[in-house]
This record gives C-alpha cells, sequence and structure tokens, in this order.
C-alpha cells in the first residue's frame, strides 16, 4: 500500500512533530480513511521513536567542511543567474492555480495583439467613407412611406425637410405646401 503522494511528506514531519496543530487534525481525519497513508504512518512513528532512541554521538563538523559548504554555495549562486527561468517555471508548475493564471493572462494578452493587427491603418478614411455613404443616403430619393419619413425623421428634422421638400418639388401640384422649416419660419416670424 502506497501513501497518498501529497501526504506522504507532511505525515514524516506529523511523525517527528514539527507538523502545525491544524494540518496535523486535517491529516489524522485523512489516515483514519486512508490505510496507505496509516500504514505509512505506522512506518515513519517507528523510524522516528528509534531514532531517539539510539544514542548518536555529538560530532562537531571541522573547519574544511564548512569551507567546502561555502564554496559550493558560493558555485551554485553564480551558477544561478543562468538557470534563474529554469527554477521559475519548475516553481510556477509546482503550483498549478498560479501557472493557470500565467498561462490565461498570456494567452489574453497574445490575443489582443493579434487582435490588433486587424485594425485598419488608416483609421481617418473609413470617416470619410461612411460620410459620403450618409450624404449618399440623404440625397437618394425615398419611397413615399411612413417607415422612409420615419427614418429621415430620426437622422434630423432638416433631413425630413429635405426630403418632404424634394418629394413636393417632383410632383408638380399647384397647391400650398407647408414644411416643418416654413411652419417654423412663419411662427418665428410673427
Amino acid at each position: 500500500m502506497n501513501p497518498c503522494r501529497k501526504n506522504k511528506r507532511r505525515i514524516a514531519w506529523m511523525a517527528t512533530g514539527v507538523l502545525e496543530t491544524a494540518d496535523a487534525e486535517r491529516l489524522r481525519e485523512h489516515l483514519e480513511t486512508c490505510p496507505g497513508c496509516r500504514h505509512h504512518w505506522e512506518n515513519m512513528c517507528a523510524l522516528s521513536e528509534r531514532l531517539k532512541a539510539a544514542e548518536l554521538p555529538d560530532v562537531e563538523p571541522t573547519g574544511s567542511f564548512h569551507r567546502r559548504v561555502l564554496q559550493k554555495i558560493r558555485e551554485e549562486e553564480k551558477a544561478a543567474p543562468l538557470f534563474a527561468w529554469d527554477a521559475a517555471l519548475r516553481r510556477l508548475w509546482g503550483e498549478r492555480r498560479l501557472a493557470t493564471l500565467a498561462v490565461g493572462g498570456a494567452l489574453g494578452i497574445a490575443t489582443l495583439l493579434w487582435m490588433q493587427s486587424f485594425r485598419p491603418e488608416d483609421r481617418g478614411s473609413a470617416r470619410v467613407h461612411i460620410e459620403e455613404t450618409t450624404e449618399t443616403a440623404r440625397s437618394a430619393p425615398l419611397p413615399s412611406t411612413l417607415g422612409s419619413y420615419r427614418r429621415a425623421g430620426d437622422i434630423s428634422f432638416e433631413n425630413l425637410d429635405a426630403v418632404l421638400t424634394r418629394q413636393i418639388a417632383t410632383k408638380s401640384s399647384r397647391v400650398e405646401t407647408f414644411t416643418v422649416s416654413s411652419s417654423l419660419a412663419r411662427s418665428f416670424e410673427d
């Protein structure tokens, strides 16, 4: 029976008495339900008891030991900048949530940059094209329908006035016509 991978180290820490109380309580609850972890716990407790019972001599490290340790630390510090990205990637991979956020952020930025490539380079020409289209639509003859008048009125009252005036001008009628602008002009004259 093998213990759960995530609990293996925590069980060893609990056997030596260095695991925090809250974590130890959660681990004890897990031990009640997992036979693999419980077996590993029993082995680690037995090993810990044997180590405590053994009389090990007190040994003082020599001066050369300290020099060799310092030399190894300095060598690793010199090599660290070259392999710092490797350690960062390993740490990132160990933290799955952080890795997910980092990959998601990178993909989001890449998508935004990719979408920027589809924007028109000269934005002024697009505006001119729209204005020209609107002017063409305003000057085009509209059918005599209520929908045409509403559409012209939605653009502006002046546009509605121009549409009505054009339609009346095309029909050679001798009847006096009243337009919005002529009615407004008369009201200001009074």
